[in-house]
């Protein structure tokens, strides 16, 4: 699994820029999860397997405006479950009347 995270650098038609650049990063194959942060919304955390990034960033920057990889990191394995302790059987005693 890979963290991505994409900055973008658009300032005009910003509610259209960030619905057409959500659109192709949830397009792009491989992709789990795609989040908002930053100051100004312009920072994309895409969370998937197999994401071409250079692909993805290649097309942000056609269609949408300039875009930087800001980082790619392996995403954090998801902590073991807990486990629960099984208590052994009580031995079934036969009542006698």
């Amino acid at each position: 699994m890979v963290v991505s995270s994409v900055k973008d650098s658009s300032e005009d038609g910003y509610e259209k820029s960030i619905k057409k650049a959500m659109k192709i990063v949830s397009g792009a194959s491989g992709v789990r999860s795609v989040s908002i942060q930053g100051q100004n919304d312009q920072l994309y955390t895409v969370i998937g397997e197999g994401i071409d990034t250079a692909k993805l960033t290649r097309e942000l920057r056609k269609k949408v405006c300039h875009t930087t990889i800001v980082t790619i990191q392996a995403a954090p394995p998801p902590p073991p479950p807990p486990q629960q302790q099984k208590q052994p059987p009580q031995p079934h005693l036969p009542t006698v009347c």
